[in-house]
């Protein structure tokens, strides 16, 4: 597909050219929010964040049926799976769906970055464990197990 003014900006680091189209807010959601996964693929953090921000829209899936939150897991880009969870937290996400629902798919990555938002007394632990062996997510049921003395340790007390 033909890349977008906005999406040219995001790959050269353009940041004078991106500040301007995104205060027009055009292209925001073009070639299915392609500026988004450029902007992941990139690392390009800040310009992430002013996307989400300016209302690209973080459900609509690349060519590959991958939405933006799915590519950054795909490819392990922890700190953009962080501000996109913030994002959608601020638009009324809970803590809860974002876990089992990272859980249900198999998404580590986002598993431990959500580990890292929440206070650890409000994990409901034996609960993510019951979701990660009812999807046959073993990788994520490890984890979480190597985890558990971290997790516990509030119940211990």
């Amino acid at each position: 597909s033909e890349c977008t003014p906005l999406t040219r900006a995001i790959i050269k680091q353009d940041g004078k050219n991106f500040s301007a189209l995104i205060k027009k807010r055009e292209n925001l959601n073009e070639n299915g929010a392609e500026a988004l996964f450029e902007a992941i693929y990139h690392d390009r953090l800040f310009m992430l964040r002013q996307l989400l921000l300016a209302g690209a829209d973080d459900t609509l899936p690349n060519p590959n049926d991958n939405t933006p939150i799915a590519y950054a897991e795909s490819l392990g880009k922890k700190e953009a799976i962080r501000i996109m969870l913030e994002h959608l937290f601020s638009q009324g996400l809970s803590f809860d769906e974002a876990i089992e629902t990272a859980i249900t798919y198999g998404y580590l990555n986002t598993v431990e970055v959500l580990l890292t938002f929440q206070d650890k007394e409000r994990i409901k632990f034996l609960k993510l464990l019951q979701t990660a062996q009812s999807n046959n997510q073993n990788s994520i049921f490890n984890f979480l197990l190597l985890k558990s003395p971290q997790l516990l340790e509030i119940e211990e007390e």
